[in-house]
């Protein structure tokens, strides 16, 4: 099933979609960001440099979806992973918090 809008509801709704995408200059920033921790986290001496951690957006992020704040104050919202090659009988969820948040 198709749906058939109007020229006018096409374009009001084009309008809505333009005002609440995130920018360019947003969507970079944040991708950054994230690259900029993914590269932390693997550097020589990082306490998970032996798991090889990864670092990658989910969620409305990476589908695409996200809708830009309301303030251009606020901040971006955007969920990641990381990602690592462990061993669930020798790293514990514990030990991992812990690492993650001491890097």
């Amino acid at each position: 099933m198709s749906v058939q809008f109007s020229q006018f509801s096409a374009r009001f709704l084009e309008a809505l979609a333009d005002q609440i995408e995130v920018t360019e200059t947003q969507y970079g920033i944040a991708e950054r960001a994230y690259t900029s921790l993914g590269n932390w986290l693997q550097r020589d001496n990082s306490a998970l440099i032996n798991r090889n951690p990864k670092i990658y957006s989910q969620g409305s992020f990476r589908l695409g979806t996200a809708i830009r704040p309301v303030n251009e104050t606020d901040e971006l919202d955007v969920d990641l992973v990381c990602e690592i090659d462990g061993s669930k009988s020798l790293d514990t969820q514990k030990w991992i918090k812990d690492k993650v948040g001491e890097e």
